[in-house]
């Protein structure tokens, strides 16, 4: 039994994986790729290969179809071998060699990270599979809804009953694993898809910062600094919450949005990227705002670092009269799992089947919670109090020197952070972040905190290497042969 979870866990991530390297690379044509680029690859095969198979599970149970029956399996593993077949092809077109640079002091760095991060994902992996930490959240909501799920599709009358409170995507991720796992789903919600998207994470922010930094020692440090966050791990290691497959989907996107501006397939490989961040509406309620703040911020980073500036000011001078029409004369979305609106009359804000009226609070106030969420509570340390401080500076760093990468990053976190400081004034929001809740809304601040990080590293790498540039490259006549950190040439692996 515990070999066939472990190979229904695996399997989504080898489907992911698969579409990916189809989508970005194509399934014949042979690219130059770097260790990075499998990285990214394979890591956001974690949260594509979950949301396809979720997807799936909710069209077949739609239709009244039994999606663990005996043909609906034959048809998964049919998919997943194809998927191996994929992923074998495109290592044959493009042999993965791996030359290790740098002095021997160097090198002992960088296998010494590789270690701490394999041994911290290990770490976790045992908490995951063997010693689950079960939340109330969890198994009060998404839990229950499992196991309606699970009852209901393996009926005389197979039916979807999820997505209540939220989109129906996390439950069926659970309702794959408790399946699976052969036993009630309390029991495991914290098994291998969370893990899974963990590692994700872990492959991703690692291939992005070595495309900009181009050292491997640096890229695995910091992403081994950014993946420690304790809420980070503590919520790899419950399992259960929507919030890390919010953060999983935001840094896919990004990956392919940030990652493919010296490519040759950029046009596709950015649709790629702006199709995963659109994926993310269906995780829960609340993330129908987070992606779209962070598709605003590739169109604002793309128009404000382009030949013609002004139109990206022009926008965001437009984004703030629509934000103030809203709030003179309300806002009603509901298409498909967009569900939204606020009515000034009575200050209510409605995310999903939730609403709440105002918030009896100051502005004061607002900032302690947040502050004392994202950082007096260890929600997510040091690093993310610094890279809030820094924030401003790489803004204005990243718009002077129109660095495409640390302006989109840039926007998109103060986009995140003007949102979380907003909700605030809701009672939607407020009960669970006022500071008697200890990390209060660190939940939701997953990714704020990898953004905003993020943009300060991407603008400091940028600065970095413009410093060393004009230290060592002399000028060629007519021409600047500066270079963005956040746009290199093709380094080797």
């Amino acid at each position: 039994m515990a070999l066939i979870t472990l190979l229904a866990t695996l399997a989504p991530w080898l489907i992911g994986t698969a579409v990916v390297y189809a989508l970005v690379y194509g399934l014949g044509r042979a690219d130059t790729l770097q260790l990075s680029d499998h990285c990214m690859v394979i890591g956001s095969g974690a949260y594509v290969g979950y949301v396809v198979l979720a997807a799936g599970m909710i069209a077949l149970l739609t239709l009244g179809l039994n999606p663990f029956s005996a043909v609906a399996v034959a048809a998964w593993s049919l998919l997943t071998a194809a998927s191996v077949a994929v992923i074998v092809q495109r290592f044959r077109l493009n042999p993965l060699s791996i030359r290790p640079r740098g002095t021997l002091i160097e090198r002992a760095i960088t296998a010494v990270g590789v270690g701490w991060l394999m041994t911290l994902a290990a770490w976790l992996g045992v908490e995951v599979w063997h010693n689950p930490v079960m939340s109330w959240d969890v198994v009060l909501n998404f839990g229950i809804d499992a196991q309606k799920q699970i009852t209901a599709a393996l009926g005389d009358e197979p039916r979807l009953t999820a997505g209540g409170t939220h989109p129906a995507t996390v439950v069926m991720i659970l309702v794959w694993s408790a399946f699976w796992a052969d036993i009630g789903p309390t029991h495991v919600l914290g098994t291998g898809p969370w893990w899974v998207m963990y590692a994700g994470v872990v492959l991703m922010t690692a291939g992005l910062i070595r495309q900009w930094a181009q050292h491997w020692g640096l890229a695995v440090w910091l992403t081994a600094a950014i993946v420690s966050a304790p809420l980070i791990e503590s919520h790899t290691a419950q399992g259960g919450y929507a919030d890390l497959w919010v953060l999983g989907g935001l840094v896919a996107g990004l990956c392919w949005v940030l990652g493919g501006h010296n490519r040759t397939q950029r046009l596709s490989t950015m649709l790629v990227g702006l199709a995963v961040l659109v994926s993310v509406i269906g995780i829960k309620n609340t993330s129908v705002v987070y992606a779209l703040i962070v598709m605003m911020g590739v169109g604002l980073g793309v128009l404000l670092t382009g030949r013609r500036a002004v139109l990206g000011y022009a926008a965001i001078v437009a984004i703030a009269a629509a934000m103030g029409m809203v709030l003179i004369w309300g806002i009603e979305i509901d298409i498909g799992p967009l569900r939204a609106g606020f009515s000034p009359e009575d200050g209510e804000l409605r995310l999903g089947n939730r609403s709440g009226g105002l918030a009896q609070v100051t502005p004061s106030e607002v900032v302690w919670n947040l502050w004392h969420a994202w950082v007096l509570a260890s929600s997510f340390g040091v690093m993310f109090a610094a890279a809030l401080i820094a924030l401003p500076v790489a803004t204005v760093y990243a718009l002077i020197t129109k660095d495409r990468v640390g302006t989109i990053l840039a926007v998109s976190a103060w986009g995140l952070i003007g949102f979380l400081f907003a909700a605030q004034f809701s009672e939607y929001f407020l009960p669970a972040a006022r500071v008697v809740s200890d990390t209060g809304l660190s939940r939701t601040s997953h990714a704020v905190y990898w953004i905003t990080t993020m943009a300060v590293l991407a603008t400091a790498i940028s600065a970095a290497h413009r410093a060393r540039n004009r230290h060592t490259t002399p000028p060629a006549a007519g021409a600047s042969r500066e270079r963005s950190a956040t746009t290199p040439t093709r380094p080797e692996a």
